[in-house]
């Protein structure tokens, strides 16, 4: 069992898809529409929590460079929270038109 299977079992999955179902909902001024996410290991083999922006690039550009920091960062430190000290947070963006990076994504219904 890997490191990220490890911690993955001691997180409440449950409080984890309703937090981040909160702050997508959050994140929807900064043109964010939607979010994906997955949990794995990083580079190092350390647990991770890999979450992308899904956002419209208009809306999302508006936002000036200070607000896309300010979405980035308030997803970051919210779901820092939610996993605790025992996983890495790593936030990544893109755009609605563009396919996602990973075929194992959770997405939220």
């Amino acid at each position: 069992m890997s490191k990220g299977d490890e911690v993955q079992q001691k997180l409440a999955p449950a409080q984890l898809k309703a937090e981040i179902a909160r702050l997508r909902e959050d994140l929807r001024p900064y043109g964010v529409v939607d979010l994906e996410w997955r949990i794995s290991e990083d580079w190092a083999g350390d647990p991770a929590l890999y979450l992308w922006l899904i956002v419209d690039g208009k809306a999302w550009e508006a936002q000036g460079k200070q607000g896309r920091a300010r979405a980035d960062r308030l997803a970051w430190e919210r779901l820092m929270q939610a996993v605790g000290r025992d996983m890495l947070v790593y936030v990544r963006v893109r755009a609605t038109d563009e396919e996602p990076a990973e075929a194992s994504l959770e997405h939220l219904e």
